[in-house]
């Protein structure tokens, strides 16, 4: 149940990493700045509420995700063999909560990346605290001007080495290469950003999609609905509270 469940709903969540802060100046756009600002664009820090439907070719699901910082937690609501199903993260731990059943199950980092849309896909790709900056350079997407990065992953990285490009215009992420360490390439995501959120300096655009592509061609399409933010307590994803809910 645990496999087929880690391969069936693709990748959860969203990453919430910085504060929604609206634009930086171009004489402040260090490393960090740009990786800040594109993490910003697929969460928030005071909390995040949307629906997430997964479209893949190993079925297709509906989740309910709450996000804060770094801890999320996804609800499925479908399909109905797996309504009321729950993968919780809290730092960089993670389970997989099934009604019924009195203890959670963690999932291992190498379960996370089970199928063609890894729950590290989502959960635990974080740009700014889980990657190094091997190299930043200038290049284009589509037409577009963006910064090209070549990321290297720490301990909690999904994986080894990632070439992620940074819209120069927006600092979204338009497009990333996860790959291994010698450089093979095993997926590719791009992003799209229907979605808006209140920022200080104006209305920040949000993720609406996501697309990967495995290395056989397989796709995997994630939709996020309108985003509702609040103060999200800590407290929602405690475990033992999790557990009892």
């Amino acid at each position: 149940m645990l496999k087929r469940t880690l391969k069936s709903v693709g990748a959860l969540a969203v990453v919430a990493g910085l504060a929604l802060s609206g634009n930086v100046n171009a004489s402040e756009l260090t490393d960090l700045n740009i990786l800040a600002q594109a993490d910003e664009k697929r969460g928030a820090l005071m909390g995040v509420n949307w629906k997430l439907d997964v479209t893949a070719s190993e079925g297709n699901s509906t989740l309910d995700v709450t996000a804060r910082n770094e801890d999320f937690l996804a609800v499925y609501e479908k399909p109905d063999n797996q309504r009321d199903e729950k993968i919780l993260e809290r730092g960089q731990n993670m389970w997989f909560i099934k009604p019924g059943v009195r203890n959670p199950v963690p999932i291992s980092p190498r379960q996370k990346l089970l199928g063609a849309a890894s729950y590290g896909d989502i959960a635990s790709q974080r740009w700014t605290s889980d990657y190094t900056v091997s190299n930043r350079s200038d290049g284009v997407v589509d037409g577009k001007s963006v910064y090209v990065f070549i990321l290297k992953g720490n301990d909690h990285a999904t994986y080894e080495s990632l070439r992620l490009y940074v819209s120069m215009d927006t600092l979204a992420a338009v497009k990333s290469e996860m790959m291994t360490a010698d450089g093979k390439l095993l997926k590719t995501a791009t992003y799209a950003y229907g979605n808006m959120a209140p920022g200080r300096t104006g209305n920040t655009p949000m993720i609406s999609e996501m697309v990967i592509t495995d290395a056989n061609g397989g796709t995997t399409t994630l939709t996020y609905s309108k985003p509702t933010f609040s103060n999200v307590s800590a407290d929602s994803f405690a475990l033992s509270n999790v557990m009892g809910n």
